[in-house]
Parts: structure tokens; C-alpha cells; sequence
């Protein structure tokens, strides 16, 4: 089953993959040490987590929008 967030023109398998290779990046220590020299937080955040981050994040600017009178 395909997650609806998701690029329609790939696969699940190739999904799978492209977020196997992301946790393996993250997990490495070249990365760690990335962030550490850029003085960067971790904010990764999974495909499913991502979604729902974008979800809530469309109902706070919309209801942010509409108090201040730029929605119809």
C-alpha cells in the first residue's frame, strides 16, 4: 500500500529504500560529526511523521490566516 504523502512515480519498494538509506546516513558517525561542526540539530523526521508535521502545520497557518482576516 502506497502512503498518499508520498512522490506518486515511485514504487513502495523504491520509497523503502530511498528512507532505509536515509536512517543509515543519519545513523553514521560522518553525519554526527556534521552536524556537530554546523552546529545543526537532528530534525529528521520519517515519512508518516513528516505527514502528519505537514497536516498540523496546514491547520495552524490556516487558522492563523483566517484570525487576521486573509482567508474568505
Amino acid at each position: 500500500m502506497a502512503w498518499s504523502g508520498c512522490r506518486s512515480d515511485i514504487t513502495d519498494a523504491q520509497r523503502d529504500a530511498l528512507s532505509d538509506l536515509a536512517k543509515t546516513v543519519l545513523a553514521s558517525a560522518e553525519w554526527k560529526k556534521i552536524l556537530k561542526a554546523r552546529g545543526w540539530e537532528d530534525a529528521y523526521l520519517n515519512a508518516a511523521d513528516y505527514a502528519a508535521f505537514l497536516k498540523e502545520e496546514q491547520v495552524r497557518v490556516r487558522g492563523a490566516l483566517d484570525s487576521i482576516g486573509l482567508l474568505k
